[in-house]
């Protein structure tokens, strides 16, 4: 009960804050609250300031393995979760059990949701994760900026506060956060070793994120045609989306953008594609998590990294 008090104290006093005009601190401890905690929840989280997007104030959810305590030595990977405010539990309360059969290391997951009373998380979302402003809805197009937050302010803090192993981030993302996992993991090819993408949402912008897709591949080169391309994507994709997801042909512009990338030989890539039957846009997300956890963890696994140091 006093953890989550005082958790729960330190909000209260950021949103306190954030609504009379003050900045929260942008310094909090991390290594501190994980003396104390093993996880916050996904409504209460750690409160995070940035200049780099326009949304400014975050949360951060993390969840720590419970050896994380036990065992001072060891160094985990950090899976990077997009939309925690509704799947934070949801991949929390697998991890048991896929650590038990093997399939991936113990790990933290780290959620970057949004600060506030009340946030509107589809208007927050959607200026975050697109990387095109649309014509018809300007509170788009911050993806860029929302990807330098991550990588300039986020990961060095969860990377100097906890006790990572900075070998392997992994990346998750369903509908537009699938979209901004792709745009990630082609401006930043190494920011991550792992991507799971979940109903990514390939028609935004008419199909953009194919289009870089192709400038990706094509680089610099100057040739007309080509079979091999002009870098390699040194990282591990799983990509899924809900069979019944035919919706605005939601389903079959996934396809479209997995027979794109199917095919390319990219070194260093590796890559699965599923259309899971049974289940749409929210209850995809289920075993998308689950498959894609041990795809992007497999090789992890085989190379017997234990976060020794």
């Amino acid at each position: 009960m006093g953890n989550t008090y005082k958790l729960v104290m330190v909000c209260i006093a950021v949103t306190w804050a954030v609504f009379a005009g003050a900045a929260p601190s942008q310094d909090f401890n991390v290594e501190d609250w994980a003396r104390e905690n093993i996880r916050s929840s996904a409504t209460q989280g750690i409160p995070i300031t940035t200049s780099l997007t326009d949304n400014k104030h975050y949360l951060l959810n993390i969840y720590l393995p419970e050896s994380y305590h036990q065992n001072t030595d060891k160094h985990f990977p950090v899976v990077y979760l997009l939309d925690p405010y509704w799947d934070f539990n949801a991949i929390t309360s697998m991890l048991g059990a896929l650590v038990y059969d093997k399939y991936i290391p113990e790990l933290i997951v780290v959620g970057i949701g949004y600060a506030g009373d009340n946030p509107d998380f589809g208007s927050l979302r959607q200026l975050d994760y697109t990387p095109t402003v649309n014509k018809f809805d300007k509170n788009s197009g911050g993806a860029k900026a929302f990807l330098s937050f991550l990588e300039n302010e986020v990961i060095p803090k969860i990377e100097s506060d906890l006790r990572v192993d900075p070998s392997f981030r992994g990346l998750v993302g369903s509908s537009l956060g699938g979209l901004f996992g792709l745009y990630s993991m082609f401006e930043r090819p190494e920011l991550f070793q792992g991507y799971i993408v979940c109903s990514p949402a390939i028609l935004w912008g008419r199909r953009w994120i194919m289009q870089r897709e192709i400038e990706f591949f094509w680089g610099d080169s100057k040739e007309l045609w080509k079979d091999t391309p002009a870098r390699n994507l040194p990282t591990r994709l799983f990509m899924a989306a809900g069979e019944p997801e035919t919706e605005l042909n939601w389903l079959y512009e996934v396809q479209a953008f997995d027979r794109l990338i199917a095919h390319r030989k990219y070194s260093d890539f590796s890559y699965e594609f599923h259309t899971i039957a049974g289940v749409h846009h929210g209850g995809v997300k289920f075993p998308t998590f689950a498959r894609g956890l041990a795809f992007i963890f497999k090789q992890y696994i085989a190379n017997g990294s234990t976060g020794q140091h």
